[in-house]
């Protein structure tokens, strides 16, 4: 491909700053370390079943978005746990909140669901995994269960199942722990001292 560049116009892309591109067909590109990207970063959804009730991890996961949000586009939403009436069975819970959960996804992005029976990564995977997402271009979507995890039908459609370990943690707790590796894939990806 034939590219301008443009000097004088520096930009952010996900996690770098650099300089803008201009492509024949005018769309507007960048290039980071030989690699390309649209001149919007690559967006992220975090998409959690319920509210931090401890005050603690309610501030910290604040932290982290607030962090993350330095190096590209975040958003929460916090999906409505289903309240489990006497009789409801956790499969009637998880399809429930299922339902709430699909109504959020938006179909053009790539989704990562939690769950222990997933892919484990290292951190340096994370971040490689993140870099590939970004040069196609497509927002992520990770999505963290209830109490009694994801709907089958939420799992078979997610794109990547991640699990953070064969270990199971509440769901608050598992939500501090997505927000910091991500944090911390972005401060490898800029070569940050904050992965040590």
């Amino acid at each position: 491909m034939n590219v301008k560049t443009a000097l004088d116009s520096s930009v952010s892309c996900g996690c770098f700053s650099t300089k803008s591109v201009v492509n024949p067909a005018n769309e507007q590109l960048l290039v980071v370390a030989g690699r390309r990207c649209y001149n919007q970063p690559m967006g992220l959804q975090l998409l959690t079943v319920g509210k931090a009730r401890q005050d603690g991890l309610a501030a910290t996961g604040k932290d982290y978005l607030a962090r993350l949000s330095h190096y590209t586009r975040i958003e929460e939403t916090v999906v409505r746990e289903e309240r489990a009436t006497k009789g409801m069975t956790p499969a009637t819970v998880m399809r429930q909140e299922g339902l709430r959960i699909a109504s959020l996804v938006k179909p053009e992005c790539f989704v990562i669901a939690l769950d222990r029976g997933g892919n484990t990564v290292t951190s340096e995977g994370l971040a490689s995994k993140l870099q590939q997402l970004a040069d196609t271009g497509r927002d992520v979507t990770f999505v963290i269960g209830g109490a009694w995890g994801l709907s089958p039908d939420i799992l078979e459609k997610s794109d990547w199942v991640w699990a953070l370990s064969s270990l199971t943690y509440p769901h608050e707790l598992a939500r501090i722990v997505v927000l910091e590796q991500l944090y911390r894939a972005h401060s490898i990806l800029r070569g940050e001292p904050y992965h040590k």
